[in-house]
């Protein structure tokens, strides 16, 4: 254990030079000022603030606290204030930029703005008062800082996750082949586990070290994921002009109040999309619900509805459906085509994203699927 927290010092060391280099670049870094990447703007302001936060905590750290952990003694509850005082800004400032970075409905970031900005500093100050007391004494709050901790990081994690979803489905319900946002899934699942971590070392304090390491090793990686984001945040802004309604949320403006969304579409959808279907119009690449919505003369909003509560499909999947099937048929009907001229044919010139869509219909790849011919 001695030699471990021996590494305290160089890691931290190296910690504090990288968060503090992170936020110096995102600080600096150029990015276009359009309208609509004002999101991304104001989370890239909420990133940068995060990164410098723990870059100047851990200069601070340095300073005055090495001898306590290099020590390898438990931690006090003054020693645990500051640790959780730390960690719950940073906590609030990362989630509300991830919020951001996911074009939030306008409730949900006001809510997590007004508790950063109001709630925050008053628990701070409510569990800043057993610093007073005792040491004896004080070390029975700790369960109290834990807890207060752990609720404020789920709650930003529901958050989060809520919005990643509401945003995965919308863009199923906009684009032929939605943004993948996997890795935004990922990283938020990473962030609570190394929260959990953190948790842990205010009682285990051998902790500090890994952790330390991987929350610097998780963070380079967010910040290139960050600096390569703009067209990711676009897709996703191109999404959010849609109806509130078409993101399953609506909004009394008198109440505030989110209310069920009363699904509907006109009697003549569905003989209008069968229409469009049989021209095999759907073999355009590219194709978003807006371009489809317009060859059909209906709304997206219209379209959306039906397809979702209806057929039971977002908008890429009934596309993809659609395309695959035709595919299917001239296999069939072509023997001889080989799967680059299917896939140019329907609409996925890609060989790789033809095989993975098929597969998502079918079961099976193509090259598989043609066996059972």
């Amino acid at each position: 254990m001695k030699e471990l927290l021996s590494a305290y010092y160089p890691i931290t060391v190296v910690y504090t030079t990288v968060f503090l280099t992170l936020g110096t670049v995102l600080l600096f870094g150029k990015v276009p000022r359009l309208e609509r990447l004002q999101n991304y703007l104001s989370g890239k302001r909420y990133f940068t603030a995060s990164f410098l936060f723990l870059g100047i905590f851990g200069v601070i750290e340095l300073l005055t606290a090495p001898l306590t952990r290099m020590s390898g003694t438990h931690y006090t509850y003054n020693d645990i204030f500051g640790m959780a005082a730390v960690s719950m800004i940073h906590a609030w400032l990362n989630g509300y930029a991830y919020l951001l970075m996911l074009s939030p409905a306008p409730r949900t970031r006001h809510r997590v703005l007004w508790f950063g900005r109001a709630g925050l500093p008053v628990i701070i100050l409510a569990i800043l008062l057993p610093t007073f007391l005792a040491p004896a004494t004080s070390q029975h709050f700790v369960w109290l800082v834990d807890l207060i901790y752990t609720a404020e990081v789920v709650w930003i994690f529901m958050l989060c996750r809520r919005e990643y979803d509401i945003n995965v489905k919308a863009m199923d319900n906009y684009y032929d082949e939605p943004e993948r946002l996997g890795w935004m899934n990922g990283v938020i699942i990473c962030t609570l586990v190394l929260a959990f971590f953190n948790l842990l070392q205010y009682h285990v304090l051998p902790v500090g070290i890994p952790l330390r390491i991987a929350n610097t090793l998780f963070y380079i990686y967010f910040f290139i994921r960050i600096l390569d984001y703009i067209p990711t945040f676009l897709s996703i802004e191109e999404v959010t002009p849609l109806d509130a309604e078409e993101k399953g949320r609506t909004t009394n403006a008198k109440s505030g109040e989110t209310q069920k969304k009363q699904y509907y579409y006109p009697d003549n959808i569905p003989t209008v999309v069968a229409k469009w279907t049989e021209k095999k119009q759907f073999c355009r690449e590219n194709l978003t619900i807006t371009d489809v919505a317009g060859q059909m003369n209906t709304n997206r909003n219209y379209l959306s509805a039906y397809l979702n509560h209806s057929l039971g499909l977002t908008y890429s999947q009934w596309l993809n459906t659609l395309r695959v099937e035709y595919a299917e048929e001239l296999f069939r009907e072509n023997p001889g085509k080989n799967i680059s001229e299917v896939g140019n044919l329907v609409g996925i010139p890609e060989v790789y994203n033809f095989s993975r869509r098929f597969k998502q219909v079918t079961g099976m790849s193509p090259q598989k699927w043609l066996k059972t011919l």
